[in-house]
């Protein structure tokens, strides 16, 4: 385990651990709170955060990756990290929810694919991958 401060890498960039941000939550989430979802990202900004990651799930994890990318176009230095469970997760997702993440996988400053197919425990690997890295 990493001690706080301590920079991380995610692919090619490096990151500072006091001002990352790790999303993840609950996949029947269907966007209700979605302007809660925003002011809270903005605020973390105000705060001093401006790397985030989401677990890209479908639901909370989609919304949030969202929410960082359109606080992203109004304000600089914001980055994004996509923590996916394993290649081919989007496979399991509705079409529209399949659009979905790939815009964000797309517009995601990092990619990380944490497993090549999906095995028993790939999600447990996601979350303490967000957990280590926030």
């Amino acid at each position: 385990m990493q001690s706080p401060g301590q920079n991380v890498t995610f692919g090619c960039m490096t990151e500072d651990r006091l001002t990352t941000v790790a999303f993840t939550g609950h996949r029947t989430y269907d966007g209700q709170a979605a302007a809660a979802l925003r002011a809270t990202v903005g605020e973390l900004y105000a705060r001093g955060f401006r790397n985030f990651l989401s677990g890209m799930a479908v639901g909370f994890d989609l919304a949030a990756a969202e929410a960082v990318l359109e606080l992203r176009e109004r304000v600089p230095g914001v980055r994004l990290v996509a923590a996916v469970p394993f290649r081919g997760q989007e496979m399991r997702f509705s079409p529209a929810d399949r659009e979905r993440f790939r815009r964000v996988l797309a517009e995601a400053d990092s990619v990380e694919v944490l497993a090549p197919a999906y095995h028993r425990g790939c999600y447990a690997v996601r979350n303490d991958f967000l957990v280590d890295n926030a």
